[in-house]
């Protein structure tokens, strides 16, 4: 693997832990202060936040929310709405500029970044030292580790870390079965899979998987990364029947009980099968050999 890879993934809980320490309680006084309907939006890595957000703010503040790509975002009227937030770390691409223009009552942007912008309130927190990397990892993990201790109190330990899953080949195509309690760890998953090049990938609800969802796979012999929250029957069906259609089946389980330690549980068990993944692969995730195109299309800057 590269080194600059092999870098950031080890220096990923040095930067979680910084972050934690150091972002200070402003940060968590303006997300209290966040009350009634509100839309929360954000691309890639920050759509991942976003939903952890969502739950959050939920739980925590009683606010009922809704997460939208931006596309939605456009076609959604803010009359609905008290707050927008928009999720970017680096809080200065063309997305974030155009969602702001929105005429929300309150407007948030959570970010790395210091740059003030007008009638925006940012969500602001620390971090160490700038992820030089394609696919930023600790640029998703950090906000969601910040946003569990301000709905926890405290910080999230795991209780006994889990043996790393052995990856048997270099498998191109993927499904990944997930429920509500397990949409974060799918959509980073995703979007990780996609952004990188690591294959292939298809996201199962569970119980959506059950309406004839399963014929693709009878055909191709994929992979499979099964999100276990609380086994229930559902689960017991699945895991009894789709055996056959896949060549591996890779179950990440939790052991937490609450909903949105579940999502964070498997979080954590996802980020090291992903560079496992990339490993066998040999694909570098922070150096990813993109299509000619990424950066003409990243840079995009005309009407959405």
């Amino acid at each position: 693997m590269g080194k600059l890879t092999d870098y950031n993934y080890s220096k990923l809980k040095e930067r979680v832990k910084y972050s934690l320490e150091y972002t200070n309680k402003e940060f968590y006084e303006k997300l209290e202060n966040i009350k009634g309907n509100t839309m929360i939006t954000g691309v890639g890595g920050s759509l991942v936040v976003a939903i952890f957000l969502k739950k959050i703010l939920e739980q925590k503040n009683n606010s009922l929310c809704m997460v939208e790509e931006l596309d939605q975002l456009t076609n959604t009227s803010p009359k609905f709405f008290q707050n927008l937030i928009v999720v970017s770390s680096s809080g200065n691409n063309h997305g974030v500029k155009e969602s702001l223009k929105k005429d929300f009552q309150n407007k948030y942007l959570l970010t790395a970044s210091k740059q003030q912008k007008k009638e925006v309130t940012l969500l602001n927190y620390k971090i160490r030292e700038k992820e030089e990397s394609f696919v930023a990892i600790a640029s998703t993990l950090i906000p969601i580790t910040l946003l569990l201790k301000y709905n926890q109190g405290k910080e999230y330990i795991r209780k006994k870390p889990n043996k790393p899953l052995e990856i048997k080949n270099a498998p191109t195509d993927w499904e990944i079965f997930y429920d509500e309690k397990s949409k974060g760890t799918a959509l980073f998953l995703e979007s990780t899979f996609i952004e990188a090049g690591l294959g292939n990938i298809i996201l199962h609800d569970k119980y959506s998987y059950c309406h004839g969802r399963s014929t693709l796979a009878s055909k191709r012999k994929g992979q499979c990364i099964y999100l276990l929250s609380k086994e229930n029957d559902l689960d017991t069906c699945l895991l009894e029947n789709i055996p056959s259609l896949y060549q591996n089946i890779y179950i990440l389980k939790s052991k937490e009980k609450e909903s949105i330690l579940i999502d964070y549980d498997l979080l954590l068990q996802a980020i090291p099968l992903v560079y496992q993944i990339s490993l066998a692969l040999k694909r570098d995730l922070s150096k990813v050999k993109y299509a000619k195109i990424v950066p003409k299309l990243y840079h995009f800057k005309g009407g959405m």
